[in-house]
């Protein structure tokens, strides 16, 4: 049987914030920390949602400041990185950035095995906080031609399921009502929509549950502290349980009612053993505050209305603070305004075209107004019987406004976006339990600040340091002077630190140019110098691919069998007319005998010499 609480809590409507000294000062150094510690997000549209050897991956990137998502980023030089199915770089690109984008490409060669590739794209500043802020996108590469007979592509079958559990505001608190919100995905990270019960130790049954999108839904339950709680699920008729986190004694929690066209937005604030009095509520996004209300007098519980249209679009945080500024519970929303709507119109230079010929296009991008709008825009052109894309697949408006402040991977992240009460309802449901933040409170507070180890770039950077030739493990000051061939002759110099550092930065220059460094050390007074230095160059490192997070990145899309064939035709045709690959390609075949040379005379097991330039034989 299904229990329901019922709980009263006294709210306070406001259309203006009040003010407070705590809440200004928390204010202030969230300001303070978001100009030191800018954030940025990249985004990467490509040409297709999959691929076969011997293609290139065309793309654009784009780069935005998180703060407003423009084009007002902190840095000009986009990394992009191509991993292969061991978690391994095997492609990197390096991309100047204009007017928020930059274009590149990665070959795919022939030689490739098929499987499970990502594109990791990010900036040098970002590498200073959790990598979690990079884009990834996974997709699969196929070999189309292996033995003159078409591959099998098939996935993985799902296994043993994982649930986890994400109680409203982060704890569970004994006596407290609260909403707790759950995710169930199979072996592939894919969700998968079950039933379940709630039970204690006991054994007693105290509220069902079903997910309502990709395994992902929510129930209520009044937790006790001391009394474990597990959830049980049936699927396939096997049951299986799963243990839910245990109860606080003592703490607070945050509820959020969002509803469905509704022009308010509720939060209710109750508390067991906590204090609330002159506590306050922020609420902002990427660090802009758009609310601050302040809690007077009412000790364990109260609650507030904020007007909906103060909220800006994508993910905003409401974080509720006690009188002392320390940060007790949290809970993040999505707003959806109607978007600004761009209508995009393409003009031909002709209407009908021929084989191979080439064709012109114009695009024009308009408000409903017709007043033009200026964007940086990509488009891919691909044969539509041969390329299916995923219901609710990634694009640039989902993914700035919502993957890319949301831990993992966002399944159909386009369905949260359909204005109907269903898609939601399951957007609430999500923000329950994907949600996280991009900077911590205790570092806020605490002006702890981050560790600024990587600079942002505004182009290439080539930096190292001088030693002692005759002692290399010695640094030596001096100067540095760098000459580039890169059609043009373009020289630079400079001096370095006290301990031989250099560094070239903002360089504009394409791949494969050739470079030329020398330096000089200054001896004595009279800054005499000398050329007997060694030079190190620093290293370009990358970093660490987050293997557990590519793997459990499932497909966006489903391969199209037109596709398939498709390729293995215009493999076929290429292979008619270019003269290296008349070969068919056979699978991979490993010997591990050797060859017997018993019987010849050039070879002995006692020869002392090896093996000779010429040979006469009579």
């Amino acid at each position: 049987m299904k229990r329901i609480f019922l709980f009263v809590i006294p709210f306070l409507f406001f259309s203006a914030a009040f003010l407070s000294e705590g809440a200004d000062e928390v204010i202030q150094k969230l300001n303070e920390h978001l100009a030191r510690y800018p954030q940025e997000k990249a985004y990467i549209h490509f040409d297709k949602p999959y691929y076969s050897v011997g293609e290139t991956i065309w793309f654009k990137a784009y780069l935005l400041g998180a703060e407003k998502s423009n084009p007002q980023a902190l840095s000009s030089l986009i990394r992009a990185e191509l991993i292969d199915p061991n978690n391994k770089i095997i492609s990197k690109r390096e991309l100047k950035v204009t007017q928020g984008g930059a274009a590149g490409d990665f070959l795919l060669p022939e030689t490739l095995d098929p499987g499970k590739y990502t594109v990791r794209a990010y900036t040098n500043w970002m590498r200073n906080f959790d990598n979690d802020y990079f884009f990834r996108k996974s997709f699969e590469v196929v070999k189309t031609y292996v033995s003159d007979s078409l591959q099998e592509v098939s996935s993985p079958a799902g296994g043993k399921l994982n649930m986890k559990f994400f109680p409203e505001g982060g704890d569970l608190v004994s006596g407290l009502a609260s909403i707790v919100g759950f995710k169930v995905v199979d072996e592939n990270g894919l969700g998968v929509n079950v039933i379940g019960e709630i039970l204690d130790t006991s054994g007693t049954s105290l509220t069902t549950f079903e997910s309502s999108f990709v395994g992902i839904g929510k129930f209520l339950l009044k937790p006790q502290y001391g009394i474990n709680y597990y959830a049980r699920i049936s699927i396939n008729g096997k049951s299986q349980e799963f243990q839910l986190p245990d109860t606080k004694q003592e703490g607070c929690i945050m509820r959020v009612n969002n509803g469905y066209k509704s022009d308010k937005v509720t939060v209710a604030i109750t508390s067991n053993g906590v204090n609330l009095t002159s506590g306050f509520v922020i609420g902002h996004q990427n660090g802009n505050v758009f609310s601050k209300i302040v809690n007077k007098g009412l000790k364990s519980s109260f609650g507030i209305g904020l007007d909906s249209e103060i909220f800006p679009s994508g993910i905003c945080h409401l974080t509720f603070f006690d009188a002392s500024g320390t940060a007790l519970t949290e809970r993040i929303v999505l707003v959806k305004h109607e978007p600004v709507r761009v209508k995009v119109e393409m003009e031909a230079d002709r209407e009908v075209y021929e084989t191979r010929q080439l064709a012109a296009l114009k695009l024009k991008l308009t408000t409903a107004d017709s007043s033009d709008v200026l964007g940086n825009v990509s488009v891919s052109i691909t044969p539509k019987e041969i390329i299916t894309y995923t219901a609710n697949y990634q694009n640039i408006k989902n993914y700035l406004l919502l993957s890319s402040d949301l831990k993992g991977y966002i399944e159909q992240p386009e369905y949260y976006f359909q204005q109907s009460e269903e898609s939601f309802r399951a957007l609430d449901n999500l923000m329950l339990t994907q949600g996280w933040r991009r900077f911590t409170w205790k570092s806020v507070l605490s002006d702890s600040g981050i560790q600024s180890q990587f600079l942002a770039e505004d182009g290439i950077t080539v930096s190292g340091q001088l030693f002692d030739l005759y002692a290399i493990e010695k640094p030596r000051s001096g100067r540095v002077s760098m000459s580039i061939f890169d059609g043009t002759f373009n020289y630079l110099e400079g001096e370095t630190d006290d301990d031989g550092k250099f560094i070239f930065a903002s360089l504009d220059f394409e791949d494969s140019t050739d470079l030329m460094i020398q330096g000089e050390r200054i001896i004595g007074k009279k800054g005499k110098s000398d050329d007997n230095v060694f030079i190190k160059l620093d290293p370009v490192t990358e970093p660490i691919v987050d293997a557990e997070f590519i793997s459990e990145t499932p497909f966006q899309t489903k391969l199209d069998a037109n596709y398939l064939s498709e390729k293995k035709k215009i493999e076929k045709i290429d292979r008619a007319f270019d003269l290296d690959k008349e070969a068919i390609i056979l699978d991979a075949v490993e010997i591990f005998s050797r060859k017997d040379y018993s019987n010849d005379p050039f070879r002995s097991r006692t020869q002392y010499y090896s093996e000779p330039s010429a040979r006469l034989a009579f």
